[in-house]
């Protein structure tokens, strides 16, 4: 903790701890910060475009009657064992997209407003502990809108999936998990904006102080009063850092109940297409699939869920009710001079004109087969991708919660753990001010500023009561040696300490040269009797009565010079 304390306490104390806030909490953008979110709204803005751009086009082309009867959202569809609730694919998609671009718009404008307009951070706060669980919302809508549409197309003589089962692991799990992490989410937002308003409290005490002294440099009995503003700020900070690692661990449980959720309609479309290549087998002999010939854990397949060009374009028409409990094992011609061996083939007999050649029977099964083989390629492109997202959500919570939990120095949850990955993306570093600097020995740490202040103002008051004590002791020795020796032993003790400050100051001008004032009469011979109207060099009583914890060693005791 005494690796915080600045060195020397002057006139340019107080704004390099408020400097240090600032970046704490008001980290300063990289060069093309404003390119980069312009290129994030935009591709935002586009989301939303193809979203209605495909709403659109899946209204358009619909051919039930009204067409307004293709656009529902939520089901309940009667199955031989029970009700099971519905999603329309191509809605769902659409409008959970359309939703979370528009979040993310507004998301990606309080982002830029707090990094490049330096805004209040309350609204920022909410909008950013909650963005997993919107964004968890959409991913299992999603998720489970692809999984109801294959539970809706395949029946297994052992089912695959109950609808009571399917219907209580979408509503219930999906609910559970919301409620969990909305409440986390709730109580870091609470301690978020208390950490905030302690920054804006201890930075509203230190401007007042630094306008106080007009220009002069401060005393030790200046900084007391900040202690109490400081212990809140540090009550703040710690009491967000295990909230913080459990809310992380939790957000990981999100992505991987997607992915459990994935990987089982992977294992289904891999049934179903082993049923299609049956399927195709079939037609390609010109002959009936029928259902006695299936095995226990065949797959019957039925018209598609959500199909180009045919009634069933959604769940809702008539014509989709009487055809969803309709096989696709319907008879077929056994002289059909049209049967498909191919996916091509069959694609031609599907879409052919009715006079073209070939039975009703062949054209349906057809047009079935090959509608439920673009789901199935559809199905592990999605599944694939939303997989992917799930492992980098994964990573990244990982991440934050191992750099909250093995951080010493609160740089990391000092400003709020969920917004690490949001900086890191978007690239707001948080830079260190003074490393600009003309000395090529000085080196500044490599901690946090924002941790260096707040350590320091916590840690403050031991090493300056310390500091006092000293002071007090070396004028009771001063006055007792003055009072026993005379003129001729105060003269001799008075040209000792002249040497040892010269000698002192000397190597504190070279090491803190950066940060001495040049007229602070650094290292000037001055008697030792009158140290408090001296500027303290607390980093010499810091080093004389404090171990170095950077070296892993007790630094050794010298002369302390107070000039």
């Amino acid at each position: 903790m005494a690796s915080f304390l600045p060195p020397v306490i002057n006139a340019q104390t107080i704004p390099t701890l408020i400097g240090g806030l600032d970046r704490a909490f008001y980290p300063t953008p990289t060069p093309g910060f404003t390119a980069r979110m312009a290129v994030l709204w935009a591709l935002s803005g586009l989301s939303i475009l193809l979203a209605l751009v495909y709403l659109w086009l899946h209204w358009q082309c619909s051919t039930e009657r009204p067409r307004r009867r293709c656009m529902w959202l939520v089901r309940l569809v009667e199955r031989s064992n029970g009700r099971l609730i519905a999603l329309n694919i191509r809605p769902t998609w659409s409008c959970v997209v359309l939703f979370y671009s528009c979040f993310n718009i507004v998301f990606l404008g309080f982002f830029y407003g707090v990094y490049e307009l330096k805004d209040s951070q309350r609204a920022f706060i909410g909008l950013r502990e909650f963005n997993a669980v919107v964004l968890f919302i959409g991913g299992w809508v999603m998720t489970w809108a692809n999984m109801q549409a294959f539970l809706l197309a395949v029946e297994t003589r052992q089912p695959f999936l109950t609808p009571r089962r399917a219907n209580g692991l979408f509503l219930g799990v999906g609910l559970a998990l919301v409620v969990i992490l909305g409440a986390m989410d709730t109580a870091t937002t609470v301690l978020g904006i208390r950490l905030y308003d302690s920054y804006v409290e201890l930075r509203t005490v230190l401007v007042n102080l630094e306008q106080s002294l007009d220009g002069r440099s401060p005393t030790l009995l200046d900084f007391l009063p900040l202690r109490a503003t400081a212990e809140a700020l540090g009550a703040a900070n710690d009491a967000q850092k295990t909230p913080s690692i459990v809310q992380l661990s939790l957000i990981t449980l999100f992505p991987l109940s997607i992915s459990v959720v994935n990987v089982g309609g992977i294992a289904l479309a891999m049934r179903l297409r082993r049923q299609i290549k049956e399927n195709y087998g079939a037609l390609a002999q010109g002959r009936p699939v029928m259902a006695g010939e299936k095995n226990a854990d065949a797959v019957v397949v039925q018209l598609p869920f959500a199909p180009a060009r045919c009634n069933s374009s959604s769940l809702g028409g008539t014509a989709a009710e009487a055809t969803l409990h309709q096989s696709v094992s319907t008879l077929i011609k056994q002289d059909s001079p049209r049967a498909p061996s191919s996916v091509e083939e069959a694609r031609h007999l599907a879409f052919q004109p009715r006079q073209g050649g070939g039975s009703a029977a062949a054209r349906a099964q057809a047009r079935t087969t090959f509608a439920m083989t673009k789901a199935a390629h559809d199905m592990q492109a999605i599944t694939i991708t939303i997989v992917a997202m799930c492992v980098r959500l994964t990573a990244m919570a990982i991440w934050g919660a191992c750099c909250v939990a093995t951080d010493k120095h609160g740089r990391h949850h000092l400003a709020a753990a969920m917004d690490l990955h949001g900086r890191a993306l978007r690239g707001v570093r948080c830079c260190d001010g003074q490393r600009a600097t003309k000395s090529p020995r000085h080196r500044q740490p490599r901690d946090h500023p924002g941790g260096k202040v707040a350590q320091w103002l916590l840690t403050a008051d031991a090493p300056f009561r310390r500091a006092l004590e000293y002071i007090l002791r070396s004028r009771q020795r001063c006055q007792a040696g003055s009072a026993h020796a005379g003129p001729a032993g105060a003269a001799r003790q008075h040209a000792g300490a002249r040497d040892r400050s010269a000698e002192c100051g000397a190597g504190c001008r070279r090491r803190y040269a950066h940060t001495a004032e040049p007229d602070s009469g650094h290292g000037q011979s001055r008697p030792t009797g009158c140290p408090e109207d001296q500027e303290l060099d607390v980093a010499a009583v810091r080093e004389r009565e404090e171990p170095d914890f950077e070296c892993g060693r007790t630094a050794r005791r010298r002369p302390v010079s107070l000039a």
